[in-house]
């Protein structure tokens, strides 16, 4: 499982915070800025435990909320933790809800112990077979594509795990084929549907798969490096900025808000600056 993105609310010091985390994370900033509780919080929300700090503060303070949004890249390699983690997530072994009866009634109890590629073939028969707009080899070409790990994303939400795809990771003929079914007629149509999600929006939900974000708990993740430097992010060297671009994709500055906890407990600056 390789992470994408974290998104934090409400963990100690942080208010809102975006982290980018598809490569090279950089944390920049003075003592008790929040450097330590961006990770904290990410290890919070991928596997939900205890935290490792007890703070003054009320209880609830040291409790994460957020999103992780993650991609499964290894899926497609027989036998990997990520193809057992997509199984697992495809087939509904995380929640009590039937995942994909919106396609068919009973599906979800029919997949329930296929392998990955039963699951896959199935749910895409299905979803292509689902509606009247464009051709049968269009709808085809698009339902198997939105099953490919390569295509695909997830977000991981307090209240459970959902499947996105993304337009730029479908293969041409596959985006071709997604612009012909969202400009066909056809009404109660979940792929068009999609489909006008992916042109419209460039990524579209395909659906929740777990009713639990402890799904991830179990699962083997891939972080990326992470630099963490004291110091005043005003007074940040240039040669240390360019280099952070030079590794990164991106570099961005962020500001944490104050603390809530009282005056003296380590409140300092909350200037944060965050390179992936």
């Amino acid at each position: 499982m390789r992470l994408l993105q974290v998104n934090i609310s409400e963990f100690r010091s942080i208010a809102e915070q975006v982290l980018p985390a598809d490569s090279l994370v950089v944390l920049f900033g003075p003592n008790s800025a929040g450097k330590t509780s961006v990770l904290e919080a990410v290890e919070l929300l991928i596997a939900p435990s205890e935290p490792r700090r007890v703070d003054p503060g009320a209880r609830e303070d040291v409790f994460a909320y957020g999103s992780v949004f993650f991609e499964l890249s290894g899926a497609d390699l027989p036998g990997s933790a990520d193809a057992e983690t997509y199984r697992s997530l495809l087939c509904g072994e995380h929640g009590d809800e039937p995942t994909w009866d919106w396609l068919e009634d009973g599906i979800s109890e029919r997949i329930r112990h296929a392998t990955l590629s039963q699951a896959r073939e199935h749910l895409a028969d299905r979803l292509a077979g689902g509606g009247p707009a464009g051709t049968r080899a269009d709808r085809i070409l698009l339902a198997r594509s939105l099953f490919n790990p390569d295509a695909v994303f997830f977000v991981g939400l307090d209240d459970g795990i959902v499947m996105l795809a993304r337009l730029s990771s479908l293969p041409g003929d596959a985006a071709e084929a997604a612009g012909q079914v969202a400009a066909a007629a056809g009404e109660d149509d979940p792929l068009r549907e999609i489909a006008a999600h992916l042109l419209a929006h460039g990524s579209a939900r395909v659906s929740v798969l777990a009713d639990v974000l402890g799904a991830l708990s179990s699962r083997d993740t891939a972080f990326p490096p992470v630099v963490i430097l004291d110091g005043d992010p005003t007074r940040c060297p240039r040669s240390l900025r360019d280099r952070c671009r030079a590794s990164t994709t991106a570099s961005g500055a962020c500001t944490l808000p104050g603390s809530r906890f009282p005056a003296g407990l380590g409140t300092g600056s909350r200037s944060l600056m965050t390179s992936s």
